[in-house]
């Protein structure tokens, strides 16, 4: 260094470490800063080693995403992905820092071969065995389509911008459905190995000291996380789901890995023990804490990604000098740290495909399907992504050629099997529609809300004859086109006055939090009585879902039923009389207006959402035999109870749906031919509803 100019220099290796030599003149990079660059080729020779507490900390990371997949009690071990991202930024950065204090440049072509092949194996192999299990597993309705979308985006990495343009929310019920899911976080690491390099390279040529690149750096990670923050704690659904998957707004996470990498450095003395001690407990603390109290209910990534994210920084901050805890020296926690990116590839689409194969199993099944997935990844790793990684097998392959192979196959198998799910298997080739009848033509009276219910809009317009009222919850609704159907047949003008989850039957039901106000409810019958006494309709139809009402004891069967609604669930025979003398005193109200009543009881569950399981599922849990225990035991005594509320007005009649769907009395219909009878566990399709029409004429009609 000479007249106050920085004079260029080449590393060259020596078996003690590395030295600088005089080179040839070439342009300055500024970043050359001094003897920072010294410092920082010397300190890098550390951390070009193996570091176990690296893979531990992948292997924590993991841990604490599989478990939380797998329904263990710790609510925030969806964070275990927000340390994977420190951990990469810390890490890639480390490794340009290095190879352009050597050269003064990034040899792109190089690290991107490195990642092709450390990445797209074990990646695509995956996606090929999802999409081949799916089209045998899941339904064709949606999820084998939502499958494919997200393998071709996860191998065009694009998955988090795939799912973010469906609108899949990560914390979802439909997207805990997609077994390809977790790519989302794959994609967003690939968007980061796509342009950090580049942006690096550019910073390091720019700055003329490490603290400019630490405050360039810091610039842009303040940056993303205000975006953050502020999209995070958005009212608006579609700016948290921005927020979660989004790289803008998870670039600050691999840029604080990046500026702990670039402190690393930096730094040329060693911190005391006492301190390494303080701030790895810190760091380890700070990862554990977040996973056991944060949950989804938060705001995500928000402000609680903070915590891990620091808390990760500071323990690559204390591993580089040399020293770390002795739990991340463990001989097991590294050996899952060298599998964790196999582990976490396999384990989330074994978990989802047991569950829809064997839905009602508990966190038992998650559990093992975990440790399966680890023995899984474990071949995979062994027989796999390392020989591939290593040049061990496909070693003749040029990076490009790989590329097109590792690419095609996986973006084939989920063309396929977005196609076949659309065109070819299943049987069926689309959900039927909910049967709720419109009458207007302009909107729904099927409704969540009732404060601007019209009884003109919701009336068949023309004519003069009487009317008949259809009435109830989404089970009513459902009912809505045969009802209208069945009502002209009969002579009469349909009507229907239906509010989601609000019983028509005389009920007080507190009503769970998120779900209905009791007083919206006890409004909404009060409301239905007026609307009767003033139109005075002939014939009321009323239907509605008795197993919202009612809790099961440990030892009683499920029967396919959800837990009840309500805060107070009433069991077993105090249940079916609370029910009984509810539906008696509608029946008694209406009976002072109404010459026919007409009750429905509530049609046999399923135990699961049949659309989201293939023929092959069918097979495996028995077919359309799974409605059977919802025919027995309980709700035959809610039918009874319904029958006896018919029976004590001579205007009334009672139709029970088990008697059409279920006509074996062993198992009940889902589907007849290549038509559904229900569009998801308890509601019936437009055909199933029509299979009710001999039933409803006769009830409506007969004199």
């Amino acid at each position: 260094m000479t007249g106050g100019r920085l004079t260029d220099f080449t590393l060259e290796p020596l078996q003690d470490g590395i030295v600088a030599q005089p080179a040839p003149p070439r342009p300055i990079y500024h970043l050359a800063m001094r003897s920072d660059v010294r410092h920082h080729a010397q300190s890098s020779v550390g951390s070009s080693r193996w570091r176990p507490d690296i893979q531990s900390l992948r292997a924590i990371a993991v841990l604490l995403v599989v478990l939380y997949h797998a329904g263990l009690p710790i609510p925030g071990g969806f964070l275990g992905v927000d340390v994977f991202f420190v951990i990469s930024g810390y890490v890639i950065t480390d490794l340009l820092m290095r190879e352009m204090a050597a050269t003064g440049s990034i040899a792109f072509r190089a690290f991107y071969s490195k990642r092709i092949r450390r990445l797209l194996p074990a990646l695509s192999l995956v996606i090929v065995t999802t999409a081949v299990i799916a089209s045998l597993v899941a339904s064709p309705f949606g999820l084998q389509q939502e499958t494919g979308k997200t393998g071709i985006g996860a191998v065009l990495m694009s998955a988090n911008l795939v799912l973010y343009k469906s609108g899949l929310g990560y914390f979802g019920a439909a997207a805990n459905d997609n077994p390809l899911l977790h790519t989302w976080s794959l994609s967003v690491e690939e968007q980061f190995y796509l342009l950090f390099p580049a942006t690096l390279l550019a910073i390091w040529r720019l700055a003329r000291t490490r603290r400019q690149l630490l405050l360039s750096m810091g610039a842009v990670v303040v940056a993303s996380l205000g975006i953050s923050l502020i999209t995070s704690f958005s009212s608006s659904e579609g700016a948290s789901a921005l927020a979660f998957y989004s790289p803008v707004t998870r670039a600050w996470e691999f840029g604080a890995g990046a500026m702990t990498a670039v402190v690393v450095s930096r730094s040329g003395s060693q911190p005391s023990p006492r301190m390494r001690r303080l701030v790895a407990l810190f760091g380890i603390s700070a990862v554990l804490i977040a996973a056991m109290l944060f949950s989804e209910t938060q705001a995500i990534p928000g402000a609680v990604a903070i915590v891990p994210v620091l808390g990760t920084a500071a323990l690559l901050w204390v591993g580089a000098s040399g020293w770390s805890l002795p739990w991340l020296r463990v001989r097991w926690l590294m050996w899952i740290g060298d599998r964790s990116y196999s582990w976490y590839l396999w384990h989330w689409p074994l978990i989802v495909f047991a569950y829809i194969l064997v839905p009602e199993a508990g966190a038992i099944l998650g559990v093992a399907m975990a440790l399966l997935s680890l023995l899984v990844a474990a071949l995979t790793y062994q027989w796999w992504e390392d020989p591939i990684r290593r040049r061990r097998l496909f070693a003749d392959y040029s990076t490009s050629r790989l590329l097109v192979l590792l690419v095609s196959i996986p973006t084939m198998a989920s063309l396929l099997l977005v196609v076949g799910a659309r065109e070819q298997w299943g049987g069926i080739t689309a959900i039927p529609p909910v049967a709720g009848w419109d009458a207007g033509g302009e909107g729904s009276c099927l409704s969540s809300a009732f404060e601007d219910y019209s009884p003109a809009f919701c009336t068949e317009p023309g004519g003069e004859g009487s009317v008949a009222l259809l009435i109830g919850d989404s089970h009513a609704g459902a009912l809505g086109e045969a009802f209208a159907y069945a009502a002209r047949a009969s002579g009469y003008r349909p009507m229907t006055a239906v509010l989601v989850a609000c019983f028509a039957a005389d009920l007080e039901v507190d009503w769970k939090p998120g779900l209905r106000d009791a007083k919206e409810c006890a409004s909404y019958r009060q409301r239905v009585l007026d609307l009767v006494r003033r139109e005075r309709p002939a014939v009321v139809v009323v239907a509605q879902r008795f197993p919202l009402f009612v809790a099961y004891d440990s030892d009683e069967p499920r029967e396919g039923w959800q837990q009840c609604f309500t805060e107070s669930c009433l069991r077993g025979e105090a249940a079916v009389d609370a029910w009984k003398l509810g539906e008696t005193a509608l029946v008694r109200q209406l009976s002072k207006s109404v010459e026919r009543v007409v009750i429905v009881s509530s049609v046999p569950e399923f135990r699961t959402d049949m659309t989201q399981r293939s023929s092959i599922a069918d097979w495996v849990l028995g077919g359309d035999d799974t409605a059977r225990a919802s025919i027995s035991g309980i709700r035959r005594d809610f039918v009874r109870a319904d029958v006896a509320a018919a029976s004590s007005y001579k205007g009334a009649r009672h139709i029970d749906p088990a008697s059409v769907l279920c006509p074996d009395t062993s198992s009940c219909f889902f589907r007849v031919g290549r038509d559904l009878t229900y569009i998801d566990s308890n509601h019936l399709s437009t055909f199933g509803a029509r299979l009710l029409l001999p039933q409803l004429i006769k009830a409506m009609g007969d004199k």
